[in-house]
C-alpha cells in the first residue's frame, strides 16, 4: 500500500488532448500536466467512519471543513482540511426536541447557520449545534394534486445559492419507475413537478434478481447539484446533462461527444433475471461499457471536473461477501468543461486503478477519498491551466 501510494505522490502525467465542444470546430492539442500527491487526516484519539466511503459527507461553502456522518456514534465528524486533523465531532440526536429520527438518510449544508437533515419522512434544519430549528414534511407542502405521494421517494436535492427556501429534488415513483423533477417552496408552501425528457430510457438499467432464495436490485446513479444559477441533473448511463435555470424553470439537455470514451451506455439487457450467471454476465456487460461520474464545480477556475470509467473483468475473481463480480481492472479518464459545459479537454489517468470515491474540489486540486490503512486521506489532483 506505502509503495503504491508513494508512486501516487511522485506521479506526473503528461498528456495531449484533444479539444472539442459542442457546435465547435477542431482545435489545436494542448499540453496538460497532471501531478498527483496523497494526504492523511489526522483523527487524534477518534475513530473516524469510513464505512460507506464517505458517501454521507458534505463540504462547506468555504471548501475548508468536510463534515461526515458517523453512523456508528451518531455523530457529524468536522474534519479541518486546512490543517488535515479532526476539529470536532458534532453529537446528533436521535429522539427529543433535538431529534431528527433513528437514523440519517442525508444531509445538507444549506449555509453558515443551517443543516437540512433527513431522516425517513422527518425533514429537519438544524444549527451546527445539532439543535432543531425547524421541521418540515414534504407530503405536506403543496395542494392534494402535487403533493409528494407515498409510493414517491427523494433521489436526491440540491439548495440554490441566493434561494435557501426552495429544494430541488430528484423524485422517483417506485411502484411506475419513473423520475421527475420538484421543486419544494418552503416559503410559499407550493410544489411544482417537471418531467425530464429522456430520462425514461434509463429505466433500461434498473434490473432486479430474484432466484427465489436471494433478492436484489441492479440501479442507476442519479445525481442532482446547484452551481451558481442552474441546477444540473445527471446519470452514469450518459455524459448527458440536463440544467434547469433557476429564475426562469426553463430545462435544457446538453450532449456531449467525448473523444475517450463512447457518449453513454448502450446494452440491452433483461429486467428480471433468475440465474445467477446470467445476473453476472449482464453486470459484466454493463460496467464493461462507459459509466459517467457527476460533475463537480470549481468556482475559482469557473471548471467542471468530470470522471469517466471503463472496467475490465477479465480474470476477476468474485470478492468475498459481494453478490457481484469484482473488476480486475479500470480505466479512469477526465473531463473538464468551461462554465458553459463546454469540453475543454479529456485525459485517462493511468495511475488510478478502480472507481474514484467520494470527492470534491478544494484550492484548485480534486481531492479523492482514499482508506490509507483504516485511516481517511486523499489523493490529490493539481491540473495545469488550458
Amino acid at each position: 500500500m506505502k509503495s503504491r501510494l508513494m508512486r501516487w505522490m511522485q506521479a506526473v502525467l503528461l498528456a495531449y488532448l484533444s479539444m472539442s465542444c459542442n457546435h465547435q470546430t477542431e482545435r489545436e492539442i494542448q499540453e496538460l500536466v497532471v501531478h498527483t500527491d496523497t494526504v492523511q487526516i489526522d483523527p487524534g484519539e477518534e475513530i473516524l467512519f469510513l464505512n460507506w466511503g464517505l458517501d454521507q459527507s458534505q463540504i462547506s461553502k468555504d471548501k475548508s471543513y468536510l463534515y461526515n456522518f458517523n453512523r456508528n456514534d451518531f455523530t457529524l465528524e468536522k474534519i479541518d482540511l486546512d490543517k488535515l486533523s479532526l476539529d470536532e465531532k458534532i453529537p446528533l440526536e436521535k429522539e427529543g426536541p433535538n431529534g431528527i429520527g433513528g437514523d440519517l438518510y442525508s444531509f445538507y449544508l444549506v449555509n453558515d447557520d443551517s443543516i437540512l437533515m433527513t431522516s425517513g419522512n422527518k425533514n429537519s434544519y438544524s444549527d451546527y449545534n445539532g439543535t432543531i430549528l425547524s421541521r418540515f414534511e414534504y407530503g405536506e407542502i403543496g395542494d392534494e394534486n402535487n403533493r409528494l405521494r407515498d409510493e414517491e421517494w427523494i433521489r436526491s436535492i440540491a439548495i440554490p445559492k441566493h434561494a435557501s427556501h426552495k429544494i430541488y429534488a430528484l423524485i422517483e415513483h417506485y411502484v411506475k419507475g419513473e423520475m421527475y423533477l420538484g421543486i419544494f417552496d418552503l416559503k410559499s408552501n407550493g410544489v411544482k413537478k417537471m418531467e425530464l425528457p429522456g430520462f425514461e430510457k434509463f429505466k433500461n438499467y434498473e434490473i432486479n434478481f430474484d432466484d427465489g432464495t436471494n433478492r436484489f436490485g441492479l440501479g442507476t446513479s442519479k445525481r442532482i447539484l446547484a452551481v451558481e444559477d442552474n441546477i444540473i441533473i445527471g446519470n452514469n448511463v450518459t455524459s448527458k446533462l440536463w440544467i434547469l435555470d433557476v429564475h426562469t424553470d426553463s430545462l435544457k439537455t446538453v450532449s456531449f461527444k467525448p473523444q475517450l470514451t463512447s457518449s453513454e451506455k448502450t446494452g440491452k439487457h433483461p429486467l428480471l433475471i433468475n440465474d445467477k450467471r446470467q445476473m453476472d454476465n449482464v453486470y459484466k456487460s454493463i460496467f464493461e461499457e462507459v459509466t459517467f461520474l457527476h460533475p463537480v464545480w470549481d468556482a475559482d477556475s469557473e471548471r467542471f471536473y468530470r470522471f469517466s470509467l471503463t472496467s475490465n473483468f477479465e480474470n476477476s475473481q468474485p470478492e468475498e461477501g459481494s453478490r457481484l463480480p469484482r473488476p480486475s481492472g479500470t480505466s479512469v479518464f477526465l473531463t473538464v468543461m468551461d462554465k458553459a459545459l463546454q469540453i475543454i479537454a479529456e485525459t485517462p489517468l493511468p495511475m488510478f486503478d478502480k472507481y474514484p470515491s467520494h470527492h470534491f474540489v478544494k484550492d484548485g486540486k480534486i481531492w479523492i477519498f482514499e482508506n490509507l490503512e483504516d485511516e481517511m486521506g486523499f489523493v490529490r489532483l493539481s491540473i495545469s491551466d488550458l
